[in-house]
């Protein structure tokens, strides 16, 4: 039997062992703890059991055993550690770091840098820090700063999961004051903040050489930071579902490694040359682009290809996407809440799985024109290949966004060409010297390319029934039906032709309840009120999502990431209109954060007095605004909603439009002038809710959504 144990042979352990750490880390990550301690438990037992029959069984129940236990341990010290460092938490203390990444304003001035090797109150800690700066900040990457800043708190993420944002180790944000000074060492000690440096200088090089879109879209594509791309331009990115192409991974490995190859190919009679410095370039790479975890996900899995090539070893795809992430989550747990590396991870996973199991092998066109019949073989091949992995990452995106981009195979069949062009002409211009001709000419060249790759996004982007919300509750269980179907088919009878045709028919019902949710629901318009705190931010949209208004500016970060998540799940990538009821000031003075989630086309900041404005042929709005006096009146769909946005508002002398209509909306308490009598619903926006004498609706412990169909409402 020990015999048998010691020969029993599994195909792919590692796909095994990272699969493993990455269930276990979410059901650790979700609260679902016991269950891993269960299985501690459960696995050995059935373990004992499977060795006297199965080794192979009994072998992949101990590695599956290990890697619970490894996922349990990892998680658990992380968290120890992330607790002990957001006990840092407070008010002025001093802090010291090495500026690895810097985020500029349009006006080139510093508007935050993350932080490493830290250090608070003099004791180092292992997590970065984020600071925000002010105006007088001055230094570059690699500086060693230090600075007192006005407030410290620690960063507990947004979205589904809080450990989204400490998958990348920034437990603590620092805010500085205007006051604030910085004391700067230059420092250019140590290989990693010499690559930092250089990744610092490429993209001011680029900066001085292109148009300020030119440069955006170049050094996104070389370096990997997506800050300076437009707003305009991100949305039409995500509606076409290509923010891949900009987010540093596989793509742009392949492209720069396949240079030494190239240059290399009949120069080297020794095979491991091209491959070791393929692999030196890829270590530096990844330090160069800041540790992206796509882009360390691709980079350990082409150093494995790279090795087995060196070692005349062949090879698997999956099992170095195994090997990858058994790696990464167990040197950093939190990344199994990490959209960019779940993504990464499965669409890889989708990439070998559909062109090995699912599609069709390939059958090379023979005699006339056969090489533009195996290229349009190949083009077809791609769009294949873009709508499995959108199947299969399906439901990722609607459980983190709420919807799906239609049109993203053909536009990431059209982009990536381009953007492939960019990256080329890019990486020459930042090799030429300035001061030649050829710089010029290069430079040009970029512009066009960019140019070019802006306008086929934006031509994509404006096509009808580009983006489609998905809701995970229909999404999920026709994936789970059509996965198992799929797999049993693959497992069991071994066809490709009978797998791919379940696939079909699970899209094709998948499809089916998707429009008739969208026919259902085709003349609604929705107002939707952010709940659980004492602020206005609300969204108001039309019927099939044609105008989106956003109104108020109120609300925490996490409110306002709330909002931008309903807005998505409705297939909402941006708003038409932020429509802000009262100065800025008199709110959270957080305008910018909510700009930047929602990317409205504009703004309006209603005067002082009287406002008014027809929105689009559905909805109206009225505003007043004055020292004693701060409400609104919203006309959509029919419907007449009052909103209160000043708790302590004199209604006395108020005519008939503020004081009656369908639907009131108060901050906190209704104003003792207001008379309820000719509302037929009430709304109170608050965390801390005041006893009321009236039937009312409290946004305290959730949010409140209002289907306006024709004349009649119906509250959630």
């Amino acid at each position: 039997m020990q015999s048998n144990f010691i020969k029993a042979r599994i195909k792919r352990p590692f796909i095994l062992t990272g699969l493993t750490l990455l269930f276990t880390e979410l059901l650790l990550m979700t609260g679902f703890g016991l269950i891993v301690k269960l299985l501690v438990i459960i696995i050995p037992v059935i373990f004992v059991v499977a060795c006297i029959k199965r080794a192979a069984i009994a072998k992949a129940l101990l590695l599956i055993t290990a890697a619970v236990t490894v996922a349990w341990l990892s998680f658990s010290c992380a968290s120890i550690a992330y607790e002990k460092e957001t006990a840092n938490t407070g008010y002025r203390q001093n802090i010291t770091g090495t500026v690895t990444e810097i985020t500029r304003e349009e006006n080139g001035s510093i508007s935050s840098a993350i932080l490493s090797d830290c250090t608070v109150g003099g004791v180092e800690i292992s997590s970065k820090i984020l600071l925000y700066t002010n105006k007088s900040a001055d230094f570059t990457v690699s500086d060693i700063i230090t600075c007192t800043p006005f407030q410290l708190v620690s960063n507990q993420g947004d979205g589904i999961f809080a450990y989204h944002t400490m998958s990348d180790k920034i437990y603590l944000k620092a805010f500085s004051s205007e006051s604030t000074e910085y004391v700067v060492n230059k420092t250019y000690k140590g290989l990693i903040n010499a690559i930092l440096n250089l990744r610092s200088l490429v993209s001011e090089k680029l900066s001085r050489s292109l148009d300020s879109i030119s440069f955006s879209i170049s050094d996104a594509l070389i370096t990997g930071n997506t800050d300076s791309l437009s707003g305009e331009f991100s949305v039409n990115l995500k509606k076409c579902g290509i923010s891949h192409i900009f987010a540093v991974s596989g793509m742009h490995l392949s492209i720069w490694t396949g240079l030494f190859f190239i240059i290399l190919k009949n120069k080297s009679r020794v095979s491991f040359i091209p491959n070791l410095l393929a692999s030196a370039f890829v270590i530096f790479f990844i330090v160069f682009t800041g540790f992206s975890p796509s882009v360390m996900r691709s980079g350990i899995m082409l150093l494995f290809v790279f090795m087995g090539r060196i070692l005349k070893r062949q090879s698997d795809t999956l099992n170095n996407l195994g090997l990858a992430g058994t790696i990464l989550l167990t040197y950093n747990p939190f990344l199994a809440g990490n959209i960019s590396f779940l993504l990464s991870f499965t669409a890889t996973a989708a990439i070998s799985v559909w062109n090995d199991y699912i599609f069709p092998e390939k059958k090379y066109p023979v005699g006339k024109h056969q090489k533009i019949r195996r290229l349009l073989q190949n083009q077809l091949a791609s769009i294949l290949t873009s709508v499995g992995v959108i199947l299969t990452t399906l439901p990722l995106t609607s459980v983190f966004f709420g919807y799906v981009s239609l049109i993203s195979p053909l536009a990431s069949l059209v982009s990536t060409p381009v953007a492939q062009a960019i990256m080329i002409s890019s990486f020459i211009q930042v090799l030429i010297p300035e001061a030649s001709r050829l710089f010029s000419c290069v430079s040009t060249i970029t512009e066009l390319f960019c140019d070019a790759l802006t306008r086929i996004i934006s031509f994509f982007a404006r096509a009808d029934f580009t983006v489609i919300s998905t809701k995970p509750s229909t999404i999920i269980p026709v994936f789970i039906i059509t996965f198992t179907v799929c797999a049993a088919i693959i497992i069991f009878i071994r066809k490709r032709r009978q797998a791919l045709i379940a696939v079909l028919c699970g899209t094709l019902v998948l499809s089916s309840v998707i429009c008739a949710d969208i026919y259902i629901h085709r003349n609604e318009t929705t107002v939707f009120v952010a709940g659980e705190e004492n602020s206005t931010l609300i969204s108001v949209i039309a019927p099939s999502g044609s105008h989106t208004t956003v109104y108020g500016s109120g609300g925490s970060y996490s409110q306002a990431y709330k909002l931008k998540s309903y807005l998505n799940s409705k297939g909402i990538l941006s708003a038409d209109l932020l429509f802000i009821p009262r100065d800025s000031k008199t709110e959270n003075n957080n305008t910018a954060y909510i700009e930047e989630n929602l990317l409205p086309q504009s703004r309006i900041i209603a005067p002082y007095g009287v406002y008014e404005k027809q929105i689009n042929s559905d909805t109206y709005i009225y505003n007043e605004n004055t020292e004693d006096f701060a409400a609104s009146v919203i006309i959509t769909g029919g419907i007449k909603l009052v909103i209160c946005t000043l708790p302590s508002s004199d209604f006395s002398e108020k005519d008939d439009i503020f004081t009656s209509g369908d639907i009131l909306i108060c901050r906190s308490n209704i104003p003792k002038s207001l008379s309820t009598d000719n509302f037929s619903d009430i709304i109170i926006m608050t965390d801390k809710l005041r006893p009321l004498d009236i039937s009312h609706i409290s946004t305290k412990n959730k949010d409140t959504e209002i289907i306006i169909k024709g004349a009649s409402y119906a509250i959630n």
